[in-house]
């Protein structure tokens, strides 16, 4: 069995038992608002379903919910952020299999571009400047710039 796991990095990756009673919890700390993409049956046919909306109201949160059938296509993303758009979507949680994880994920730099990017850059900066120390970090601006157009790019 393997152990569980979370994965700091935007997008943030919860994994293993009891994740899925953290989330509402998790969720809560990025916005009040959040886009909720699943499988098109599984979750929703389960117990497991109004326990997380339930989860999720108790934690003070609103949510829009859309389902992915297959491997989603360029347009089904578009027409999913755009459907979205607007309505004040602070986060997307994406919980299912790697479609509907892609899709998730997809979504969320569609929908908010410039706060997508954003993540992306301070995430990745902090990753490279953590693995320096103090004086790297201030005579290796060439490098750090390459490593970071390397991530956007």
């Amino acid at each position: 069995m393997i152990a569980p796991f979370d994965i700091a990095r935007l997008p943030r990756i919860a994994f293993g038992s009891g994740a899925r009673r953290r989330l509402p919890g998790l969720c809560a700390r990025f916005g009040r608002r959040l886009l909720l993409v699943t499988g098109a049956r599984s979750l929703q046919s389960s117990p497991h379903w109004p326990e997380l909306l339930e989860g999720l109201e108790q934690a003070g949160l609103g949510w829009s919910h859309c389902t992915i059938a297959d491997e989603p296509s360029p347009e089904q993303v578009d027409a999913l952020a755009a459907a979205h758009r607007g309505a004040g979507i602070d986060l997307v949680l994406g919980i299912g299999g790697g479609s509907v994880l892609d899709a998730a994920k997809a979504a969320y730099e569609v929908n908010d571009l410039y706060n997508a990017i954003l993540n992306l850059v301070t995430t990745n900066l902090r990753t490279v400047m953590g693995s320096m120390d103090l004086d790297e970090t201030l005579s290796k601006r060439d490098e750090i710039n390459g490593r970071l157009l390397v991530v956007i790019d």
